[in-house]
């Protein structure tokens, strides 16, 4: 009894992290998150109806993911050097209008322009990680960041349902479109809210820089987040770029595979994500916990292995089997819980080891890194898709978080004071 009273104890002094800031961030992502799990669910299939071969698939995802991989860089110079706020607030306005462009796009290409200025509103995301990273204490950040995911998972849970509903009773091309022009009222809501009642957790004057002033602290502050992340964060940057090489470069021909490979009818696909965003919410609460009490390291090597398992059963499904659906459903899931310990341990780790005034830049070097191995996995994924084997992206999923579970095990070390 002891033992449940501490962790009702401890689940009881996580929740109060949901204030503030991270309170904000969380209603905004309820809002918006829905409509982006149905988005995911059939983009893929959308772009394939609209002209796309599965290597313009991995084009688009990976022209999206270079730029965002870019505009990270400024974007965490502004979120250090002039506020988390502004950049939010503004750039999140340019993601709602950005999918204007999936609404009404009559072929691929104006996909491809949607997600190009899509990833360049979203120069925001350096600004968004420090604001969740400054607004909660040391202690308390594997809670933080899993909380602000868990309510819009939550909302987000019927979600396939109803996106296949506007896939059955509008046909694929149609449906899509009317999730694309819900998701630009969503983003446009959110900016709002944020714009309303996000806080500034960044003291700083900015003052009257001048151009020259302004470019030349750029550099000098980003040669400091370079070393920074080459002196101590090296094994956590080659886990970012595994992760991202292999689990981004698969992600976005699991659809096309799983229902044009494996043979899944198209009206039964909606029940794999559906499945997997159950296991996403049972786990993701107590993942923070987790993360929080048996450390980031442990979690880290649980979430590799858990990856490599799952690509191993997904690789290795035969087509036309009676049991697809079971085995996709299990290989998804998965991934999906991979995911959440990966996106909890990872961030929080980060978090505790660079020092507040630092975190928006180092944060943009690591995932431009990181973006950029993704981006080159996607690639990857869609040439070897069409060319060589629909099975060959998920095979090199296997070898990178082979090497991921290895360096996880040997390399990761926790820092014995975690940064404020």
């Amino acid at each position: 009894m002891t033992g449940v009273s501490e962790l009702l104890s401890d689940l009881r002094e996580s929740f109060s992290v949901v204030r503030g800031n991270v309170l904000v961030l969380t209603v905004t992502w309820m809002l918006f998150n829905p409509v982006f799990t149905m988005i995911m669910i059939y983009e893929p299939l959308y772009i394939e109806e609209l002209g796309g071969s599965g290597l313009v698939i991995g084009l688009i995802y990976a022209v999206g993911t270079v730029i965002l991989s870019l505009v990270r860089i400024p974007g965490g110079y502004l979120a250090d050097r002039f506020g988390r706020k502004k950049i939010t607030v503004v750039f999140t306005f340019g993601v709602g209008f950005a999918y204007l462009f999936y609404a009404f796009a009559p072929d691929w290409r104006w996909i491809l322009i949607g997600a190009m200025v899509a990833n360049v509103s979203l120069i925001y995301q350096p600004a968004l990680n420090a604001l969740i990273a400054d607004s909660v204490p040391p202690e308390r950040r594997g809670f933080a960041f899993s909380m602000t995911a868990f309510l819009p998972g939550l909302v987000s849970l019927p979600m396939p349902i109803f996106a296949d509903y506007l896939r059955s009773s509008y046909g694929l091309v149609d449906g899509v479109r009317i999730i694309y022009l819900i998701a630009v009222t969503a983003g446009l809501a959110s900016a709002f809210i944020r714009h309303v009642y996000l806080k500034e957790t960044l003291t700083r004057d900015e003052g009257q820089e001048s151009p020259e002033g302004i470019w030349s602290g750029f550099r000098q502050d980003y040669r400091e987040a370079v070393a920074f992340v080459s002196k101590g964060l090296i094994p956590v940057l080659a886990l970012y770029a595994l992760f991202s090489f292999g689990a981004s470069g698969v992600s976005p021909f699991i659809p096309i595979y799983t229902v044009g490979f494996l043979g899944l009818p198209e009206g039964e696909w909606y029940l794999v994500p559906l499945a997997s965003r159950v296991v996403f919410l049972a786990f993701l609460l107590p993942m923070g916990v987790l993360v929080d009490r048996m450390g980031r390291r442990k979690t880290i090597v649980m979430a590799s292995s858990t990856l490599l398992l799952s690509s191993i059963i997904y690789a290795f499904i035969p087509p036309g089997i009676g049991q697809v659906l079971i085995l996709a459903v299990l290989s998804f899931s998965l991934l999906s819980f991979a995911q959440t310990a990966f996106r909890t341990a990872l961030p929080a780790l980060e978090a505790d080891i660079v020092p507040q005034e630092k975190r928006g830049r180092v944060w943009a070097v690591i995932t431009l890194v990181a973006g950029m191995a993704g981006a080159a996995g996607q690639l990857t994924a869609g040439y070897t898709y069409d060319f060589v084997h629909p099975t060959t992206p998920f095979l090199v999923l296997m070898v990178a978080m082979t090497a991921g579970t290895v360096i996880a095990f040997f390399s990761i070390k926790e820092p014995t004071e975690r940064e404020a």
